[in-house]
């Protein structure tokens, strides 16, 4: 037989804002395609902001418990017009990747957002299944891969930071800084026993960067 989702959610969360709660219609089948639209504009996002999105469904398994899915995290970069313009523009193998002055640092920018959103995955999918990994011993070893990564990944950050050369840059990057330097502290303090709540803080600082 077949189990039905009774519930269907969408969360979003722009920037360091608290996540909102989308319902989404459903119907009574298997498999489903589902839309939503966004107003950036209504969230008042701004350039080099991102926007993380998560879906889930419930329904019950086939011993009559509440059981819940998510999806994998998603992201959407909000980016100035003038650059997604440069890029349209821009012949093959020409310029205009993330600003942050001469000599590349834009794309090395580029490169590092990359990252920290595979950092941001990862401790999802690790808070996610945290259950399951727990139970096969490797929590330990998944969030200390997370937590190195983390701390390379801020000391790559700060190399970057003393070659930026115009003040917006900078002060983006600096703001990164703070939030990587919370994150680490935060999977410094997480353990498996408080898996749910404290990788939750730590993503939050994950994310925020």
């Amino acid at each position: 037989f077949r189990m039905y989702s009774i519930n269907q959610k969408a969360a979003y969360t722009i920037g360091d804002a608290q996540p909102q709660i989308l319902k989404l219609d459903h119907q009574e089948q298997a498999t489903q395609q589902v839309a939503q639209q966004i107003r950036f504009e209504e969230l008042g996002a701004e350039p080099d902001q991102l926007l993380s999105y998560y879906l889930w469904a419930d329904d019950y398994d086939p011993h009559g418990q509440l059981r819940r899915t998510e999806s994998d995290m998603y992201f959407a970069e909000v980016r100035h017009f003038e650059e997604i313009f440069r890029q349209g523009q821009s012949p093959p193998g020409g310029g205009g990747g993330p600003p942050g002055g001469a000599g590349g640092q834009g794309e090395k920018i580029g490169d590092l957002i990359k990252l920290q959103k595979d950092i941001v995955t990862a401790t999802w999918k690790l808070r996610r299944n945290a259950a399951d990994i727990v139970a096969a011993n490797l929590f330990d070893e998944q969030l200390q891969i997370i937590t190195q990564s983390q701390a390379q990944l801020l000391e790559k950050l700060s190399e970057v930071i003393a070659k930026l050369t115009d003040s917006e840059s900078q002060q983006a990057a600096a703001i990164a800084q703070t939030h990587m330097t919370s994150a680490v502290d935060r999977l410094n303090g997480v353990s498996a026993d408080s898996a749910e709540p404290s990788l939750l803080t730590a993503y939050a600082s994950e994310r925020a960067a």
